[in-house]
């Protein structure tokens, strides 16, 4: 069982490596064409091709030549290359409109939080110890550390907002209360005994939080999309 779900692990990256670079061939960058605004906002194709991971992602189709025709040459490969592309375009304007909201509401990264996150990735990145080695690391990867230092930054800031967001989302007893007793045949301890709703309560109240905070966030971001001047030119 273990090696089929690696093989299906791998069959997957192998197939999102081929779309990406089917991408690169289907849609050259060329200058700075603009894919999408966003409250006046740009997003070019470059930027779009970047996030898609398209520079260092580059790999060989001769493995695959069969795949790379389907995708290519017939309309449910180029659906399949369309629907990726879309997806990392909804991506992009996503992250666009938490930066503006954030910085409507004086959210932002400081220069501390960023240098911390750095050095976290440092330690925890195979063969690199310092900085330095880190700028190599992502230049072989044809990037720089400006780019993770950006990436960085709009992390923080969405998290920083998205608790904002979700500072109001609270679960009462009665909440935790209903779930124990429409759950209850699934909380067993060892010997299959039902544990008592004090021993489970803060799972329960945690699983719920969960979900209403994730509920919440999507509801929010949904809002903001619609308020917002969204511009799609994909197919320019």
């Amino acid at each position: 069982m273990g090696f089929a779900v690696t093989e299906k692990a791998v069959a997957a990256l192998v197939v999102l490596l081929l779309v990406v670079s089917l991408f690169v061939y289907s849609n050259p960058v060329h200058g700075e064409k603009v894919v999408a605004e966003v409250n006046g906002e740009e997003i070019t194709r470059e930027e779009l091709s970047k996030r898609a991971g398209i520079d260092n992602l580059f790999v060989t189709l001769q493995g695959a030549p069969l795949f790379a025709r389907f995708l290519m040459e017939t309309d449910e490969g180029q659906a399949t290359l369309d629907s990726y592309k879309e997806y990392v375009l909804e991506k992009l304007i996503e992250e666009k409109l938490i930066v503006q909201k954030a910085d409507e509401v004086g959210i932002e990264a400081t220069e501390s939080e960023i240098e911390t996150r750095l050095r976290n990735i440092i330690q925890e990145t195979e063969n690199v110890t310092s900085k330095e080695e880190l700028i190599d690391r992502l230049e072989q990867d044809r990037r720089d550390i400006a780019d993770l230092q950006q990436e960085i930054s709009t992390r923080i800031v969405r998290e920083k907002l998205r608790a904002r967001v979700l500072a109001k989302v609270e679960v009462s007893p009665e909440e935790v209360k209903q779930y124990y007793e429409k759950n209850k045949e699934t909380f067993r301890d060892a010997d299959g005994e039902i544990q008592p709703l004090p021993e489970v309560k803060e799972v329960i109240r945690e699983r719920i939080r969960s979900t209403k905070e994730e509920k919440a966030w999507k509801n929010w971001l949904a809002k903001v999309k619609e308020e917002a001047s969204i511009d799609r030119n994909m197919k320019s």
